[in-house]
């Protein structure tokens, strides 16, 4: 959940951006002990004396847990250290990681969540909804045209944004083929880009997103908490047409153009998935037809890093008190 400087994964860069932002209030210190990242699954336990070590030494005043699985390496801190703990999707969504997640941070004073249908997996007082923040200066509008040739692209064409990496079986790629294939049939100049591809940079992801005219973002049903891609298209200014997952029609209330299409009644029946795919595409085609940049960057001055990292502190100082 760390994206380290320099690593082509897309994957912890909300944690990393909210780590830089904390630092940069000046008001905490911080050090950090990565957990299987890099390492295997195993290392959730094996890392146990690894966090210990690092407690006892830097005689620290909390321990912030980042994903729920990572509380299996908070085993062997003493019973009075004081914890908060964060979530982010798979933890709370899947029943067996949410079972290892409630028994390993129970204690923490304070859970953070990155939306309210989240929270609502496990419902306590103690809960605090802060969404991933966004930082406004790196994420903005560019000339699309420029991002375009930077890109390689043919600015002619109606680039629709695939929202992750192909081989992520959760971002569902299939099902994004299948809506092209509908919105190519009434928009011939329709074509893919994809967002990961190649293990892409941050900058080359906001170059992405200016040179999209859509993200399309079809994530399992279930699978998310807070997609920051989504976040990151709304501040840029990208229209989103996305299934309903994670907090997206919260983000999206507002956001013109955009839309949120609900999952089928019965999401096996082929006649109902079919349909939903052609809500999906019938959603992109009215966007692409007549192209403009949405009004997200305006309305969502909340999500902006700073403001983001001064919730976080609240939090930290709620733990404490």
């Amino acid at each position: 959940m760390f994206q380290e400087e320099g690593s082509p994964s897309y994957r912890g860069i909300a944690v990393a951006h909210l780590w830089h932002a904390l630092l940069a209030t000046g008001e905490i210190e911080l050090d950090r002990v990565l957990v299987a990242q890099g390492k295997g699954a195993a290392d959730y336990l094996k890392a146990n004396p690894r966090v210990r070590r690092q407690w006892d030494e830097g005689r620290y005043d909390l321990v912030h847990v980042h994903y729920g699985l990572t509380g299996l390496a908070t085993l062997m801190l003493p019973s009075s250290a004081r914890m908060v703990a964060s979530f982010y999707g798979s933890d709370m969504n899947l029943a067996w990681s949410r079972a290892i997640a409630v028994a390993t941070t129970r204690r923490a004073r304070r859970r953070v969540f990155v939306s309210q249908r989240l929270a609502d997996r496990w419902p306590d007082a103690r809960n605090r909804v802060i969404p991933n923040g966004i930082d406004f200066d790196r994420v903005r509008p560019l000339d699309r045209a420029e991002c375009c040739r930077a890109l390689g692209l043919d600015p002619a064409k109606r680039w629709i944004l695939f929202g992750g990496a192909p081989d992520n079986a959760v971002k569902q790629y299939p099902e994004f083929q299948n809506v092209m294939e509908l919105v190519r049939r009434e928009v011939p100049s329709a074509a893919e880009l994809v967002l990961t591809a190649g293990g892409t940079s941050h900058a080359s992801v906001v170059q992405k997103l200016n040179a999209a005219d859509v993200l399309l973002f079809t994530s399992r049903q279930g699978s998310e908490g807070s997609p920051t891609i989504v976040k990151e298209a709304i501040v840029v200014g990208t229209p989103v047409v996305t299934v309903d997952v994670g907090d997206v029609r919260e983000m999206l209330a507002g956001v013109e153009p955009s839309a949120v299409v609900p999952w089928p009644d019965r999401p096996s029946d082929p006649a109902a998935r079919a349909g939903w795919r052609e809500a999906l595409a019938r959603r992109i085609v009215a966007i692409v037809r007549d192209p403009h940049r949405s009004n997200g960057r305006e309305l969502h001055g909340f999500l902006r890093q700073e403001e983001i990292a001064r919730r976080v502190l609240a939090v930290y100082r709620e733990a404490l008190a």
